[in-house]
């Protein structure tokens, strides 16, 4: 199942979909709150279902051109990468409510990479 709802509903959206049998594809960011998104990560595993979060940008082509370049050691190992968005839009809604909407997962659960289906 891929889930595009609001922060608000996916822990109830995601409990469904496990209680379904349902693997789980979710928008970032994976929950509104820690707490729900501990949850739906136990719910997942509880259900021996795959839960992962989008990543939209892993494979796009000027994205795995820069990773060769890289890998191939033509400037040595890379001490930091920067990236810019020099568009800020505003959408309103939960993006603004979150204090760090892009953040919430990775700083708050410890996730264990899966790569089966």
């Amino acid at each position: 199942m891929f889930d595009v709802v609001v922060p608000a509903a996916r822990r109830e959206v995601a409990f469904s979909a496990l209680a379904h049998h349902c693997h789980l594809l979710t928008e970032k960011p994976l929950a509104d709150t820690p707490a729900n998104a501990r949850a739906i990560v136990k719910r997942a595993r509880q259900a021996g279902r795959v839960h992962a979060v989008v990543q939209n940008r892993r494979y796009v082509a000027n994205v795995r051109r820069i990773r060769r370049f890289l890998d191939s050691g033509a400037i040595g190992a890379p001490t930091s990468i920067h990236a810019d968005f020099f568009v800020a839009p505003h959408f309103g809604g939960f993006r603004e409510e979150m204090r760090h909407v892009l953040l919430l997962a990775w700083r708050s659960i410890p996730l264990t990479p899966r790569a089966t289906w």
